[in-house]
């Protein structure tokens, strides 16, 4: 009697099959709650800016912030520390409607040309996938938004 103890070749190949299919899918979802962590930081790093503004008062003026330029580099109010710059983006957000993934820019509101000031600001950024009631695309806190965050307003 033959008694041959171990796997065939088919069923190991059924095995690792079903193995790389079910890698496939937990990578997927993982890649989803990485964009979503990173909205919820995005969300999070304009909610603090805009309160360091807030902290500042009405008369103090944005010092080293040129209008478009990164959030970051701002020395009063003190967005550098902690640097706030955006997860997955090195870019300024360019000119124009946000499309993609840039770093927090400054400005003016839209339509108002020179540096920013206490009285008339903007920091946008843009969201991947959305956090909460935010959807996907560009959002900012600002002046105008009393220091909440909304959707749009970043046309530069």
């Amino acid at each position: 009697m033959n008694s041959s103890k171990g796997f065939t070749l088919i069923e190991l190949l059924v095995v690792i099959a079903i193995i790389g299919l079910l890698s496939s899918v937990v990578l997927a979802s993982l890649n989803s709650a990485r964009a979503k962590a990173r909205d919820a930081r995005r969300v999070s790093d304009l909610k603090q800016m805009a309160s360091q503004v807030a902290l500042l008062g009405e008369t103090t003026a944005f010092v080293g912030c040129a209008s478009g330029t990164l959030a970051s580099g701002c020395t009063t109010p003190a967005l550098k520390t902690p640097p706030f710059t955006d997860p997955s983006g090195g870019t300024v957000c360019g000119a124009g409607a946000l499309t993609a993934t840039c770093d927090y820019r400054v400005s003016r509101e839209t339509g108002a040309s020179g540096a920013p000031t206490a009285a008339n600001w903007n920091i946008c950024a843009y969201l991947e996938v959305g956090a909460g009631t935010l959807g996907v695309g560009a959002v900012h806190v600002g002046n105008d938004t009393s220091y909440a965050i909304m959707a749009g307003g970043c046309a530069f």
